[in-house]
């Protein structure tokens, strides 16, 4: 037996029951089964009443006689479809679909009978009208937490037709329902034709009629729209808001580590290279749950060659994409640990980051001809888990297209501030904030390290300081924090300019590439004590990379390996606020190739020890 429901206008191209001539036995008809001559007759909901609503109540052991009876299978119709081997592409490959129907097992069982049920023992979603239809207020969730048709509607839902060009995928209702859905529970007939942008502020009554003949999507207007025809073609559009579709095709290779993304980069310069990458990190995310469209996008880099290019194009991605709100780091800059800063502490909580491009090679040269990285960060600071590369990386391998907000206006990232685009409609607007790039991380510094006891040392006049910034991102931190917050004179921050080729240098901190200050701590590259002859040596010297998120520590003719840095920072942990206010360390945990200085300490101070792979 099989349940049926009356067909109605939304449902003239679903298959039907019809009776079978020859032997007045139900069978059941769908679309693709129907010759195109007898299309306008299938579709008559007067003459073909019934529809399957896919339930099928089946006695096993009249299935089993069937089963037997045909060698072990169901000889169910066979029903072709023509299709493109890229469903979203018509152009691609065509091909024939293959596949059979379960309700039309009906015509094989003898005495088959149907049963006429109500509407609410199914709600088809086959096309974007049944599902808009069932995301509307024609529809409420009961008790039971089943949707059923509402009361309001008056015992029969509205009849949707939307353009099936524009939305024959569930992605393009996706986009036009951003603002929400109108309500339909007063409408009884919509027509769509061409792209529009719902809103949730639109209430449909009667039969409604919306044309939109440009190539652009229009929004319909809010408030009530009753009985009315409305042309959109040339109504108002997003403007510097409005998202084009950009054809592209896949690169190999934009494989990303939890370091990233790293190439030449001239190979990043490419046409559709870095927007390949961006726009498959979107997909990614929106794969993976994140709303984009609220909170923040946070944007900066090292200063590395072609960042100021590359931020300017994820902007206007990240706007195409439905994000309202970025925050980039004055100049482009900034470092991967004041990314993390900013993600995790600026605020107020409604503006709260949800993710990051920071633009880096780390440690790798840059310039030209040299090298150039990306990667993202989620909202806990830290780098995209495996899961969320993985993605990334497939969506790299597939892309044909990407989303770019055109004529979104170049940003002035020179100087700090707000600049905020409202569309031509006045539907939306994206506000895009310069902020400084070090504010919110000598902020958090403040509240980890005891400055006050820091500058106690610093002040000393036996003690004395340089620090290396290797001409990358760290420079405008270092003053920040030794000059503006310690009161130690500029001389103390070396190399503090950031270039966008590192001065021709190689922004590593190591005995080989900080050669200047190496000699200045009066060692040589090998780590052994030089002549310095009657020049002071400086008490204390550091050195960051390009990113700022590795250092080198000197202390006066003498080299401390890092992993001596750990050790000693596991020892005293105690003294450093952040800590002690936590109630200490309670274990520690060094990568398998980091030498064992930190195990000493983990075994006298009765700390866990973790070994970790290399990288994580």
């Amino acid at each position: 037996m099989m349940e049926c429901c009356e067909r109605t206008e939304n449902d003239k191209k679903g298959g039907h029951l019809a009776i079978r001539k020859a032997d007045n036995q139900l069978i059941l008809r769908e679309s693709a089964m129907c010759a195109a001559a007898d299309e306008r007759d299938f579709q008559d909901i007067t003459k073909h009443r019934f529809f399957n609503t896919n339930n099928l109540w089946v006695r096993l052991d009249k299935l089993k006689e069937i089963v037997d009876k045909f060698g072990g299978f169901i000889p169910l119709p066979m029903i072709k479809n023509l299709k493109t081997v890229d469903p979203q592409d018509d152009k691609s490959q065509a091909v024939i679909q293959l596949e059979t129907a379960m309700g039309a097992a009906i015509e094989l069982f003898q005495g088959a009978s149907a049963i006429v049920v109500s509407r609410d023992r199914f709600a088809p979603v086959k096309k974007c009208n049944d599902l808009l239809l069932l995301r509307s207020d024609c529809y409420i969730i009961n008790e039971d937490y089943v949707p059923i048709l509402n009361p309001a509607c008056g015992g029969s839902a509205p009849v949707i037709d939307l353009d099936s060009k524009k939305y024959k995928f569930v992605a393009n209702l996706e986009e036009s329902t951003v603002d929400g859905i109108p309500s339909l529970v007063k409408c009884q007939y919509l027509s769509i034709k061409g792209l529009v942008r719902f809103s949730k502020k639109t209430t449909l009554t009667g039969n409604v009629s919306i044309i939109n003949e440009s190539s652009e999507p229009k929004l319909i207007p809010s408030g009530d729209l009753s009985n009315v025809t409305l042309n959109l073609t040339n109504a108002p559009g997003l403007g510097p808001l409005r998202s084009f579709a950009i054809k592209t095709k896949a690169f190999d290779g934009q494989m990303p580590g939890t370091s990233g993304l790293r190439k030449k980069t001239k190979e990043f310069m490419q046409e559709h290279y870095l927007s390949n990458f961006v726009q498959s990190t979107f997909d990614a995310l929106l794969q993976n749950g994140t709303d984009v469209t609220n909170g923040t996008l946070v944007v900066g880099g090292d200063g590395r060659y072609f960042n100021d290019q590359a931020i300017q194009i994820i902007i206007k991605i990240a706007v195409a994409n439905g994000v309202k709100r970025l925050w980039i780091g004055k100049d482009g800059l900034l470092s991967t640990p004041a990314t993390s800063a900013v993600i995790r502490e600026r605020g107020p909580t409604w503006k709260k980051a949800f993710g990051a491009f920071i633009l880096t090679a780390s440690h790798n040269p840059g310039g030209i001809d040299e090298d150039f990285g990306i990667k993202y960060n989620c909202e806990n600071g830290g780098p995209a888990p495996e899961k969320l590369t993985n993605a990334i990386y497939a969506n790299t391998t597939s892309i044909k297209e990407y989303k770019m907000c055109s004529n979104f206006p170049i940003i002035d990232i020179s100087s700090a501030g707000s600049t905020t685009i409202r569309s031509d409609d006045g539907s939306t607007e994206v506000t895009v904030e310069v902020i400084e790039s070090t504010e919110d991380h000598v902020a958090l510094l403040k509240t980890v390290f005891d400055f006050k006891a820091i500058k106690a040392l610093l002040d000393r006049k036996d003690f004395s300081i340089v620090y290396d910034s290797m001409h990358g991102v760290n420079g405008p931190y270092a003053k920040a924090v030794f000059v503006d917050e310690l009161g130690q004179p500029e001389s103390t921050c070396v190399n503090a300019v950031p270039k966008d080729d590192f001065a021709g240098g190689h922004a590593d901190p190591n005995l080989t590439y900080a050669k200047e200050l190496v000699h200045t701590m009066g060692l040589d590259k090998a780590g052994l004590k030089i002549e310095v002859g009657e020049r002071k040596v400086p008490s204390f010297g550091a050195a960051a990379d390009g990113d700022g998120d590795r250092n080198m520590i000197l202390g006066s003719q003498f080299f401390v390996t890092p992993s001596d840095s750990l050790a000693i920072i596991a020892a005293y942990a105690n003294s450093i606020p952040f800590f002690r206010a936590q109630g200490g360390l309670k274990g520690v945990a060094r990568s398998m190739p980091t030498s064992g200085a930190v195990d000493l300490v983990a075994k006298a101070l009765k700390f866990d020890l973790f070994e970790t792979p290399t990288g994580v």
